[in-house]
This record gives C-alpha cells, sequence and structure tokens, in this order.
C-alpha cells in the first residue's frame, strides 16, 4: 500500500526522489514475481523451490505495478483471471478485482459487487469489499490513476 501512497504524493508534488522511490518499488515487485506469475509473502526460498502465490499478495501486487507494459504484466494479470473465481476470502477476491480494473480487464461500467459467500469479519475486509465494489469510480484511491 506504500506505493500507492507514495505514487500519488509523486504525482501531486512532482517530487523526483518520490517518482524515484515509485519506481524502485515497483521494481522490487517485478522481480520478486514467482514463477506461476503471483507473488506470496516475500520470505525468503531456495531459487530451487516451487512456492506458490498468495491470491491476496497478488492481488496488491499487480495493482501497485499499475503502468507496467501489458506483455510483461500478462503472466500475472492470467494468473489474477484465474484466480478471482476461486478467491478464498473477501480480501483475495477484492485485491484480485481491483487489480484487474486497473489494468483494464474488467469492463469500467461491470459492477463487481462481492461474492455472499464471503464472511466480513474485520473492518479491514468490509473496506476492502467496499473499495473493490466500486473499483470503477474515479475516488478510489486504489483503483484511480495517481496522475
Amino acid at each position: 500500500m506504500r506505493v500507492f501512497a507514495m505514487a500519488r504524493a509523486a504525482a501531486l508534488t512532482g517530487d523526483p526522489i518520490l517518482k524515484h522511490a515509485v519506481e524502485q518499488a515497483r521494481n522490487f515487485l517485478l522481480i520478486r514475481r514467482l514463477a506461476d506469475g503471483g507473488w506470496n509473502h516475500g520470505g525468503w526460498y531456495a531459487a530451487s523451490e516451487r512456492v506458490a502465490s498468495y491470491p491476496e499478495t497478488t492481488g496488491m501486487a499487480l495493482a501497485a505495478l499499475r503502468g507496467f507494459p501489458p506483455q510483461v504484466m500478462r503472466p500475472s494479470i492470467d494468473l489474477a483471471e484465474a484466480s478471482i473465481a476461486r478467491a478464498g476470502s473477501l480480501e483475495a477476491w477484492a485485491w484480485l478485482n481491483m487489480s484487474l480494473v486497473i489494468h483494464n480487464r474488467r469492463a469500467p461500467t461491470e459492477r463487481s459487487d462481492a461474492p455472499v459467500e464471503f464472511p466480513v469479519w474485520t473492518v479491514r475486509d468490509l473496506a476492502l469489499g467496499i473499495l473493490s465494489s466500486n473499483a470503477s469510480s474515479p475516488a478510489n484511491p486504489f483503483t484511480a490513476s495517481a496522475t
């Protein structure tokens, strides 16, 4: 989420140091993408290990990588599209949905209501569900362009 805040601040201020920090953070995320196209908790693992990604982390990272060329993001976007139908939590669904809106893989006019089978366990779940259900709104801090 820091990438979102830094990108917004960089766009508003034009600060070249912030712009550079955003670029570094996004590159950091991109080079830590797993073989399946997603991201996990970011812990250490041996290069020979086959590590699975987490849908929540994948959605967050993919959303933070707004603006990268579609061909670079294709494996991650494909994974998000495949994962959203089987998301196991409201948090996973919300981040995957918002990342797909950000990367223009869901119609901006499509209302993306969260599936009702997801329980709301925390205020964070509720907030993410509301934000994601309104992912196409220009007022959404995660999906609206920072520029």
